[in-house]
């Protein structure tokens, strides 16, 4: 869901990335917010328009969420009430990404010759469980704070509430002057850290000891968490070895038929009881059996 103030403000470069993705995106107005149901998308994305709806209205702490907003970071619970800071330059803007620094604009003005900035979380406002993938850089050794920040679930926001799915912050807003490294970036750190929702069958646990928990397509925009029931665990969980019927001759002898019963590929999905019944002897006859 891209969160837009009009369907006239959609930043098509940000829509191609997640295109290129293979996601597709559904344009959500800032007056409409309220009566959105935002369970039913992957993720959503706040751009960096005037968005008041949303900012009263949308709970980024419920969804897996991508900021590319610094109007309302104390309404988000992202910051205090300083809110999220700007950086410009007369050169074009650089960052700090890992070892490297990353040219984030290919111009310091746009059109009209206004710097173009990018947006960051001051240093003073690091949240809990909030993780800086890139810093500002404007020469020497002193970093301002994070200009891409990611959080997964159980984070702390400063309003204190905890976020139940991934959030990424990503302050590189103007999408018309990125450098390919910085659209790389946006697709690689943030849409595909927000929208893959696992990476391996232990992060789609879901405390069921009675289910088998399988991360299908994993690392993937469209990995998903699936949870199988699991039949058994064990023989006895499929029932009890048993006689069963009445007694009835076998030749000279007495037999009865016993079930026993056996858990196929156990504590598996593809688990599954079957049973055996076989005749046994139940007791032997010297002159015969009537």
């Amino acid at each position: 869901a891209y969160i837009a103030k009009t369907s006239r403000n959609v930043d098509q470069n940000i829509v191609n990335s997640f295109k290129e993705l293979n996601l597709s995106v559904g344009v959500v107005v800032d007056k409409n917010v309220r009566t959105t149901d935002f369970s039913k998308y992957k993720l959503v994305l706040i751009s960096d328009n005037i968005l008041r709806q949303t900012a009263k209205y949308y709970d980024i702490s419920k969804y897996k969420t991508i900021v590319v907003n610094r109007n309302y970071g104390e309404e988000f619970g992202l910051t205090d009430k300083d809110g999220v800071s700007q950086l410009a330059s007369n050169f074009p803007l650089e960052i700090i990404y890992g070892n490297s620094l990353i040219q984030v604009y290919n111009s310091a003005v746009d059109k009209k010759g206004i710097s173009v900035p990018y947006y960051y979380l001051d240093k003073e406002n690091i949240l809990e469980g909030f993780e800086g993938v890139a810093q500002t850089y404007k020469g020497g050794d002193e970093i301002l704070g994070d200009v891409i920040a990611v959080a997964k679930p159980g984070a702390k926001l400063i309003n204190g509430k905890t976020t139940k799915g991934e959030i990424c912050f990503f302050g590189i807003a103007k999408s018309d002057y990125w450098t390919p490294s910085v659209k790389e970036l946006f697709k690689k750190e943030c849409a595909k850290f927000v929208a893959v929702e696992c990476s391996n069958n232990s992060e789609c646990d879901d405390k069921n000891q009675n289910t088998e928990d399988i991360c299908t397509n994993p690392g993937r925009v469209d990995s998903k968490c699936e949870h199988y029931p699991i039949t058994c665990f064990e023989n006895s969980d499929c029932g009890l070895n048993e006689f069963v019927g009445d007694k009835f001759c076998n030749n000279k002898d007495v037999v009865r038929n016993f079930i026993t019963y056996t858990c196929l590929s156990p504590g598996t999905r593809n688990s599954n009881c079957v049973s055996e019944t076989n005749e046994k002897l139940n007791e032997t006859c010297s002159l015969g059996c009537a």
